[in-house]
Order: structure tokens, then sequence, then C-alpha cells
């Protein structure tokens, strides 16, 4: 047997816990509903380390942590890629009110910032 670390064993073992979970849920009928399957294992998004965390290491999140995957049905057709654009193009969207705004109120503006108001 290999000499693997603590840390990997401990990867290791949540990940087919992990799967084994997933696979007793999928016989179970429950595979269609609720949050949307991910290839990652839910937890530990926040870096890995692998240290005591005094959080039980029961794979669930803290309360409160802003890791929440639940999309409710919206879920179903939530795309990471294009949430990032949307958000992308709104700030963009929003630089260019606030450039207006300071051009309406007599700022005078760089070159570059005309060309950005100009891109809208």
């Amino acid at each position: 047997k290999e000499n693997l670390s603590k840390a990997v064993l401990k990867n290791k073992r949540r990940r087919e816990n992990a799967k084994k979970r997933k696979d007793e849920e999928m016989a179970a009928g429950g595979g269609g509903g609720g949050q949307p399957q991910s290839a990652a294992p839910p937890n530990h998004q926040n870096g890995g380390g692998g240290g005591p965390r005094g959080n039980g290491g029961g794979g669930q999140k803290p309360p409160g942590s802003k890791g929440n995957d639940y999309q409710g049905a919206a879920g179903l057709l939530y795309d990471p890629e294009v949430e990032k654009k949307k958000k992308k193009l709104n700030d963009k969207l929003n630089s260019i009110k606030t450039l207006k705004q300071q051009q309406a109120e007599g700022k005078q503006l760089e070159k570059n910032q005309l060309e950005k108001i100009a891109k809208e």
C-alpha cells in the first residue's frame, strides 16, 4: 500500500463517501430534483487545507457561508459563463452611467472616458 499523507487520505475518503451518497440518492430515486449536481464534491470551496477547523468535517458547510449553490428552479438553467458575462456588461453600463453623471456636473473627462461613453 502507498504511503499517502493524512490530508490525501482524508480527501480520498471524502470523495468516496460523496460518490457513495450520490449513488444511494440515485438508487432511491432522488436524482431528479433539488440542487444541481456538479462534478466536484460539494464541500471545501474555501481553498482546501485539511487541517483542523472545528467544523465537524461532515461535508456540510457552516451556517451563513457564502457558498450557497442552491438556485431554485433557475438552477436548472444556470450557466456560470453567461452570468459572468451579464455581470461584466452591467459593470460597464454602471461605469458609463457614472461617467455621464460626472460629465453633466461639468467635470472634464479624459479621452478614454469619452470613448467609453461612445461605446454604449
